[in-house]
């Protein structure tokens, strides 16, 4: 049996399954392939590709109509990372050369690329580190075929509880802030752009 421990956020005992929502961790197996298998990969990482842009556009849709159209402007620079000519045919050459799996390449180049972006000293340039990580997390699990999970997939009374507890205590910090920490709220919430991408934790 597994036991996980933590700080509790309420007196009492709860019974049921876990769901666990947090940072993706994909575990990803290198696997070599054989050279007729190469254009199979590489249609694959381009169908990724062609999904992960899909799914950004509708997510970009859906802020611009709840959020208003600047704030959705966010998106752009994870459209951009799409089109990134460079870390494209990095992958496909690394495919044809080493004949490894997609998956396995497009992680290792990956990291690579986020290691390279943190070592900026700029930090507007660093900040992009955060909008390849979220990018290529999005590609990863479309190569992978996996779901993401989200709270929207969770329909038991508890998250209702648990939102109804959460918002609770969020009212109560933000109506006891000073005005100066209200500002800085919002520029931590990115109401003046300071901060790139907030809503990566919120999908």
């Amino acid at each position: 049996m597994i036991q996980l421990k933590g700080i509790a956020a309420a007196g009492g005992i709860s019974i049921g399954p876990v769901y666990k929502l947090g940072s993706e961790e994909f575990i990803v197996v290198r696997d070599a392939i054989r050279p007729e298998d190469i254009p199979a990969q590489i249609q694959l990482f381009e169908e990724a590709l062609i999904k992960t842009r899909r799914e950004i556009i509708e997510l970009q849709k859906r802020i611009s109509s709840d959020m208003g159209q600047e704030e959705a402007q966010i998106f752009d620079a994870h459209l951009l990372v799409l089109e990134d000519r460079m870390l494209i045919e990095d992958v496909i050459s690394r495919i044809k050369k080493d004949q490894l799996n997609v998956a396995y390449i497009f992680s290792e180049v990956l990291k690579k690329y986020i290691s390279v972006f943190l070592k900026i000293e700029d930090e507007y340039l660093k900040e992009r580190a955060a909008d390849i990580n979220d990018v290529g997390k999005r590609i990863l699990r479309n190569l992978l075929g996996k779901e993401k999970k989200s709270l929207d997939d969770m329909k038991e009374k508890a998250i209702s509880s648990l939102m109804t507890f959460l918002l609770r205590i969020l009212r109560q910090c933000i109506l006891k802030m000073s005005r100066d920490s209200l500002l800085i709220l919002g520029e931590r919430l990115r109401i003046r752009r300071l901060w790139p991408n907030p809503w990566r934790y919120l999908r």
